[in-house]
């Protein structure tokens, strides 16, 4: 079952799938960096994957996907 990320985890896939470190993403947020640790874990849990490649690999998806979509609109609303 995935749930629904709030706004710091999805802030937080965010800069993992850019490859950004715990320790960066700690800064950003100005959090700790164990915080970040804490919030990962819990991401992995809600979205169902066990480390920060297939996190990185699922928010890229995802991503790529939002953009068809966007994309997809756009044309439909040009051509009407």
């Amino acid at each position: 079952m995935q749930k629904r990320l709030n706004e710091r985890e999805a802030k937080i896939c965010q800069y993992v799938a850019q490859g950004i470190s715990n320790r960066v993403i700690a800064h950003k947020l100005r959090l700790s960096e164990q915080t970040v640790k804490n919030y990962l874990g819990g991401i992995f849990r809600k979205v169902g994957v066990d480390n920060r490649v297939q996190l990185a690999l699922l928010s890229a998806k995802r991503r790529r996907k939002q953009v068809t979509q966007i994309t997809s609109r756009a044309k439909r609303a040009k051509a009407s």
